[in-house]
């Protein structure tokens, strides 16, 4: 029986991942099963070339995060099953209640069917599901060490780091900046589950397979456009339900040694308002991936991925937008605006391309990983690129519990905006959230650098 995980840190990651347990058998022709993973590090983070006052480094205990699935399957007929998969997230460091990050509540990112949750049909001729689901943010990332057929071309980590993944902080990270004159990091989908998902997941074809989704609106319920900002109450620059409409496909291939990936995705979210203040208008996305892989006779894999991504309107503004030093405490400083030279930016989309490159080397019970990420320059911003180094080893405990240590190292170009996903109070929340002089700075400054070590244990069950 297979079953749909989300995968990763504090908050998501993902991919098809087979069952390794046995399923039990509830009734004639229907099984059931529980299964899941604890996700767990102890992390040193700390800041450079940073203009805000008394944040530096921290130490913490981080829930990465952990996961519980139940899912089952009940015959129809030979060949054809009814399936299902209820996810849900919760942290082993805090309480629902308790803050996640910055203002943001450990129960907003956890919770029950909070998962990739769907239900639909398994055929002889591929499977047709409808529910929440994970696509595109999270392809390339794999799990070849719990399953070969979960090989890619990305990131394998044994232990995750969920602020450390470079697939979620140069990947799926594409900053705009607005008419005020900031520069933000926006994420491809928001790294979550989308809503309100048809897919269809193909056979395999002796290696081959394909999916395809498409949702009205996957951020959101079917009244509002829960995007950058908030949305305008007026709803005076809402889109019509009819014109909303996000596709996704995606072609995999994974034999022999080699994996090959491309998937493309297309979203213009349906009901859509955004804020006029920020924006010329929406920020529809179009982005697609590449990625390639072989691993070596002798165990060395290497990957390469690479992303193009395009967020309309996300050029609105003219300069880039700088700030004195901030005090968290007295809450004191103000954002000044730096303008460029004229002609210097040009509005319209706000369009990068980044790249990741992959290596891991098996050693008896112990793994040796290296991955490379750049980020190239946004549109016509100068120097708004990023690079990120991750130095990870882990250790393989019994089959399915690992341990390790990560070392992650982000560094922005001088009008740089990207941000571990997740991170702590040290680097604020990586969501987008536009920093004025009259309220305090949850996200990172432009050119500030981020690194970080972990211990993590990550144990699936």
């Amino acid at each position: 029986m297979n079953i749909r995980f989300a995968v990763v840190a504090a908050a998501t990651a993902l991919v098809a991942l087979p069952s390794w347990g046995a399923d039990l058998q509830v009734a004639p022709g229907t099984t059931f099963s529980i299964s899941g993973f604890f996700g767990v590090g102890l992390k040193q983070s700390s800041l450079s070339n940073t203009v805000r006052a008394g944040v530096k480094d921290e130490l913490r205990l981080d829930d990465n995060t952990s996961r519980l699935f139940f899912s089952g399957s009940s015959k129809i007929a030979d060949g054809y099953n009814v399936v299902f998969q209820v996810g849900s997230r919760f942290t082993t460091d805090v309480r629902p209640t308790d803050s996640g990050v910055g203002s943001i509540t450990a129960g907003q990112i956890t919770g029950w069917a909070d998962d990739d949750t769907w239900a639909g049909v398994a055929t002889p001729y591929g499977r047709l599901i409808f529910g929440k689901n994970s696509f595109y943010w999270s392809d390339t990332i794999g799990l070849p060490h719990l399953a070969g057929a979960l090989d890619a071309p990305g990131e394998g980590y044994r232990v995750w780091d969920a602020n450390g993944l470079t697939t979620f902080n140069i990947l799926n990270q594409t900053p705009t900046l607005t008419k005020t004159n900031i520069l933000v990091n926006s994420y491809v989908l928001g790294i979550t589950r989308s809503r309100n998902v048809l897919r269809y997941d193909s056979p395999n074809f002796s290696g081959f397979d394909f999916a395809l989704a498409l949702s009205k609106n996957p951020v959101g319920d079917e009244l509002k456009y829960p995007g950058y900002a908030t949305p305008d109450a007026t709803k005076s620059y809402s889109r019509a339900y009819n014109e909303g409409l996000t596709t996704y496909a995606r072609a995999r291939y994974n034999k022999n040694g080699i994996v090959l990936h491309a998937s493309f995705l297309d979203q213009k979210i349906m009901g859509g308002t955004y804020s006029a203040a920020l924006y010329n208008g929406a920020l529809d996305t179009k982005a697609y991936r590449l990625g390639g892989g072989y691993k070596l006779p002798f165990g060395l894999k290497l990957g390469l991925v690479y992303d193009h991504t395009e967020l309309a309107n996300g050029i609105s503004g003219t300069g880039i937008s700088a700030s004195t030093a901030w005090d968290p405490i007295l809450k004191t400083g103000a954002a000044a605006t730096v303008i460029m030279a004229p002609g210097s930016i040009t509005a319209g989309d706000a369009k990068r391309d980044a790249f990741e490159v992959t290596a891991s080397y098996p050693v008896g019970d112990h793994t040796f990983h290296a991955t490379y990420g750049k980020a190239g320059n946004v549109s016509s911003i100068a120097d708004s690129g990023a690079t990120q180094i991750n130095l990870v080893w882990d250790y393989a405990l019994t089959k399915r519990t690992f341990v390790g240590l990560v070392y992650t190292n982000l560094k922005n170009g001088s009008n740089g905006h990207y941000a571990p996903f997740l991170a702590g109070s040290n680097f604020g929340p990586s969501a987008p959230n536009p920093i004025s002089a009259t309220a305090t700075p949850t996200n990172s400054f432009n050119g500030e650098n981020w690194s970080q070590l972990g211990i993590n244990v990550q144990f699936w069950f």
